[in-house]
């Protein structure tokens, strides 16, 4: 009896343990488990419901704006995107060290070109820093997806700032979670799709969307790397409007808590600033 008392002891204090290590940092994808997922920030996604990865609804989503950029003009059913509510921001965790972890966002939130002028891109294209859709990204994006505090979580990444796009390199990382096909296929939200433009593919092949990356063509120097159809990456004239953007950020390891949560993509872990001590 006394022995049986002393194992459900420990093995209280091992799941104990296990609850208390799994809340106080997050970890990287791993081959067997897969990734973690986090909330943070909030930006325009759902209008009246729906998921993402529903072929024929992502269709329909794409054929409603379609409707509307035909016709010109305004009809009851029409999406104004300011009146969008704001939801909560679902991120995959790729990395994380004693420094940063490296998240990027499970959707496509909009389209948008790289840059609307080709001999700008031609010459800056390989300093994403320099392009439109990165000031976009650091500017306007930053200040309406996320608080001043959750800016403040993440790392500034060379010369491009605090949110960027994953590199060709990073999509084909294996440690990331990439480098097939089939896992770099991403899908747009009803907002990206049915209020702003982005591309849908044909239900046959899946309904995910293109998204750029932050990588330019050796070839053809006014296009930036993107996604194709079958996950594979090719390339595309910068301009294009109707291309996805996924963001990506390093968020600083001690610059977040774990509010609640378990990390599940059902379930994932709200991230919060962390608490700052009167020395810091």
């Amino acid at each position: 009896m006394r022995k049986r008392i002393i194992c459900l002891l420990l093995g209280m204090i091992l799941l104990c343990g296990g609850c208390a290590a799994a809340e106080s940092g997050l970890r990287g994808y791993d081959a067997e488990t897969g990734y973690v997922y986090v909330l943070l920030g909030k930006y325009p996604q759902v209008i009246d419901g729906g998921t993402p990865e529903d072929g024929r609804q992502a269709q329909l989503w794409r054929k409603s704006y379609q409707d509307h950029k035909a016709k010109g003009e305004m009809r009851e059913k029409d999406i104004d995107p300011a009146q969008v509510e704001a939801t909560p921001i679902l991120w995959r965790v790729l990395a994380a060290d004693e420094e940063k972890v490296f998240l990027c966002s499970e959707y496509i939130l909009f389209p948008s070109p790289l840059d609307t002028d080709r001999k700008a891109y031609r010459k800056n294209g390989s300093d994403f820093g320099q392009t439109e859709l990165c000031r976009k990204l650091n500017g306007e994006f930053a200040e309406s997806a996320l608080t001043e505090a959750e800016r403040e979580m993440l790392m500034n990444r060379e010369t491009f700032g605090k949110i960027f796009l994953l590199s060709v390199e990073e999509m084909d990382d294996k440690s990331l979670g990439f480098g097939t096909n089939k896992a770099r296929k991403t899908w747009a939200t009803e907002y990206a799709i049915r209020a702003c433009g982005a591309f849908v593919y044909q239900i046959k092949m899946g309904c995910h969307s293109p998204c750029w990356t932050r990588t330019q063509s050796k070839t053809k120097t006014n296009a930036g790397r993107c996604t194709k159809q079958e996950g594979t990456i090719g390339y595309y004239d910068c301009t294009n409007p109707e291309e996805g953007v996924r963001p990506a950020v390093w968020m600083k390891a001690d610059g977040y808590r774990i509010d609640s949560g378990s990390g599940t993509r059902e379930d994932p872990y709200v991230i919060v600033p962390a608490e700052k001590t009167e020395e810091q």
